[in-house]
């Protein structure tokens, strides 16, 4: 019983917290942001502004998830027609697509040609209405893989 008439009294004779200062509650709600105290000098800025100007010179960090593979274009294109033929010569009776960058997808491929320069490939692909052919760059390729 004292334990409640202490917390019951507690609410009204301890001191309230104080309130935050507005540069403080602006800089809570603001990501990344630094928040240096009024007793701080200004040399601790300054010498703040300076290392962030010098990490400015080094080069951007990418996502550690993904790397960047420089590939002559040419030459990932007759990779992807190497693959096609591979995959064709394992499954013949297996139906071969290709997966793009949009979420579309190529099926039913009759034959790929690698243009002059490498980086596009022409597919030959049947169709209800015929045979259809679409001009891909071969950046837009995503997957190869049977049905």
């Amino acid at each position: 019983m004292p334990f409640l008439i202490f917390l019951f009294a507690s609410q009204f004779f301890l001191p309230a917290a104080p309130a935050a200062l507005p540069a403080e509650e602006k800089a809570l709600k603001t990501p990344f942001s630094t928040f240096t105290s009024p007793s701080v000098k200004s040399s601790a800025s300054s010498e703040l502004a300076a290392s962030a100007s010098s990490l400015s010179s080094l080069p951007a960090l990418e996502s550690k998830t993904k790397s960047v593979l420089a590939i002559d274009a040419k030459k990932r294109a007759e990779d992807y027609l190497k693959a096609y033929e591979l995959m064709r010569k394992e499954k013949p009776s297996s139906k071969i697509f290709f997966k793009l960058a949009n979420g579309s997808s190529l099926q039913n491929i009759v034959d790929l040609v690698v243009l002059e320069n490498g980086t596009l490939i022409l597919f030959k692909t049947t169709t209800s209405q015929g045979l259809r052919y679409e001009i891909v760059p071969i950046e837009e390729i995503v997957l190869l893989s049977h049905l």
